[in-house]
């Protein structure tokens, strides 16, 4: 039986449809305002996946959203542990990873962790809420004790922390 390609793919062309690609706009970069309520989220705290918990907002909270192949991710970390040795208990920093987010990856993200430490909680989610609009990584947000976004960035520079270290004193001193 002969066949072609157009019977392998005619399926497709028949149940989907097919669009150009379509280049991403400003708007599809857009992060939350200042002010907006920050939405909830949910996952277990590595290394423990039996317990599902919420991110309360009870201090003043980075959150760090990032994955362990992303090197800009990786660079962020030590500023990340930085800031957290700096702040100790005043702020919460939480790392959010949706890509590690089963038991069986626990010992991938083991074995990242032990290449990388990270000196904050690691929260892994299933998903995350559309609203943070996570489409580059890392993207940090910096959540009041009100539930509000006080600060926002998508990707890494080579002075996070200085950055990060501005916002938050200034939001504690507030």
């Amino acid at each position: 039986q002969e066949n072609t390609m157009e019977d392998m793919v005619k399926f497709y062309f028949e149940h989907y449809e097919i669009k150009d690609f379509e280049p991403r706009t400003e708007e599809d970069y857009k992060l939350m305002d200042y002010g907006a309520i920050a939405p909830t989220i949910e996952g277990e705290l590595f290394p423990d996946y039996s317990k599902n918990v919420e991110i309360d907002f009870k201090k003043l909270t980075v959150l760090d959203f990032w994955y362990s192949s992303c090197t800009p991710c990786i660079k962020a970390i030590p500023h990340l542990n930085r800031l957290k040795e700096k702040y100790k208990d005043q702020i919460e920093i939480i790392g959010i990873n949706d890509v590690y987010r089963v038991p069986k990856d626990k010992a991938k993200i083991e074995a990242f962790l032990n290449r990388t430490p990270i000196d904050y909680h690691v929260l892994l989610v299933d998903i995350i809420p559309k609203e943070y609009n996570i489409v580059v990584y890392p993207t940090l947000y910096i959540i009041g004790k009100d539930n509000k976004v006080k600060y926002s960035k998508m990707s890494y520079s080579e002075d996070l922390f200085e950055q990060l270290d501005n916002v938050v004193q200034k939001l504690l001193e507030e």
